[in-house]
């Protein structure tokens, strides 16, 4: 009986890799189809130190923005009266928290 399980597990291991090779050749198939048009890959954006942050100046509708780039952050975050300045659309909300926050709601944007 010890024999049939490891066979049945076998053929089922079997089945899941071959499955998994066709779903990357799918995969493959579909990255290959792009094609890259830009030539240039590197942008140099002008930014200061102070005190060891880095700093980036935006102008939007003649107004400057100063923004901090924090090179350690998951996610950026910007203050809802600044970001009403710009157009974006809401692609999800999340609730989050944290021991300085607590919890609340934040919404990824584009």
């Amino acid at each position: 009986m010890t024999t049939l399980k490891t066979n049945i597990l076998l053929v089922f291991i079997a089945f899941l890799s071959l499955n998994a090779h066709a779903q990357d050749q799918e995969l493959l198939e579909w990255a290959n189809n792009g094609m890259v048009t830009n030539k240039s890959y590197n942008s140099e954006v002008p930014f200061r130190y102070v005190d060891g942050y880095i700093f980036v100046n935006i102008i939007h509708n003649e107004k400057k923005y100063n923004f901090l780039f924090d090179t350690g952050a998951e996610a950026t975050v910007i203050n809802k009266s600044v970001l009403k300045e710009f157009e974006y659309k809401i692609v999800s909300t999340s609730t989050i928290s944290g021991p300085i926050i607590g919890t609340g709601n934040t919404e990824t944007i584009v």
